[in-house]
């Protein structure tokens, strides 16, 4: 497992490449965390048949505060990224795996020409144009902190929590990986979501012919499942919103193992 640092257009960034010499996966962090989160999944069975890379947002775990933050925070920018290292890194036409903010880049990579061979999807709401945030979300869980700047250590250690499942104490990584955060990634996250043009995730997963996986955790409060259930997806791996028992927001921190066979299964299917 290599780890390294990549030039690009928005700025270093730190990318791990697990080395594989199968189909190359790209997996994309959620808001304030970042690709050490996806350890479990980069070290499990499934670096023996795929090329498994992981890399950091900008200002998120190793990849530097961005120099121009207008610029190189946001949807856009992010989605932008990753069209950029998909060809830097010789990926070919790879699988994006998103988890949370991380799905809506995919979408959106996808959305702006990205060709890729699949997209699976944890913990992500696809929105519509413009996007309805409370049939989406449960905003009651959720708050404010996605797009807020300064968190205080209780707010952090809060938002951690609510990530994990009833019950289950919170990895020391999680609340450490979003105290690190750049402040200023979750405020112009929220600036560029009000100006920038975006992609309708929904209307283009309506029209996308490749296969899609939507997944979510059993006890993940911020995503609202009835609305998944409501999406018309023709493409829909499997024709049904697939549940990680027992699992949170993040799955790959509280259910690795079921999250690695999941993706395992969706794998081994496009290669079939």
């Amino acid at each position: 497992m290599d780890k390294m640092k990549i030039e690009t257009t928005h700025g270093p960034v730190s990318v791990i490449d697990g080395g594989g010499s199968g189909p190359s996966v790209l997996m994309i962090h959620g808001n304030s965390l970042n690709a050490a989160l996806f350890y479990p999944l980069l070290s499990s069975r499934l670096a023996g048949n795929y090329r498994l890379v992981a890399f950091d947002l900008p200002g998120h775990g190793d990849s530097p505060r961005a120099v121009n933050p207008g610029k190189d925070y946001g949807l856009a920018a992010y989605a932008s990224m990753v069209r950029e290292l998909v060809r830097v890194l010789g990926l070919g036409m790879p699988v994006l795996f998103g988890h949370s903010l991380g799905g809506h880049i995919a979408m959106q990579a996808l959305a702006g020409g990205l060709e890729c061979r699949g997209l699976f999807i944890v913990g992500t709401p696809p929105l519509g144009s413009p996007p309805d945030y409370a049939a989406a979300f449960n905003l009651a869980a959720t708050g404010d902190w996605m797009f807020r700047a300064e968190l205080p250590a209780e707010e952090i250690k809060k938002t951690a929590a609510a990530c994990m499942p009833p019950g289950v104490p919170v990895p020391v990584e999680l609340a450490l990986a979003i105290a690190s955060t750049d402040p200023r990634a979750r405020l112009e996250l929220g600036i560029a979501m009000g100006r920038d043009i975006l992609h309708d995730e929904a209307a283009f997963l309506a029209s996308w012919p490749r296969s899609v996986a939507i997944t979510i955790g059993e006890h993940d409060t911020f995503i609202k499942r009835s609305y998944l259930e409501g999406l018309t997806v023709p493409s829909l791996w499997g024709g049904s919103i697939r549940t990680i028992a027992g699992a949170g927001h993040c799955p790959q921190l509280d259910a690795p193992e079921q999250l690695t066979a999941m993706l395992g299964e969706y794998l081994d299917g496009l290669e079939a």
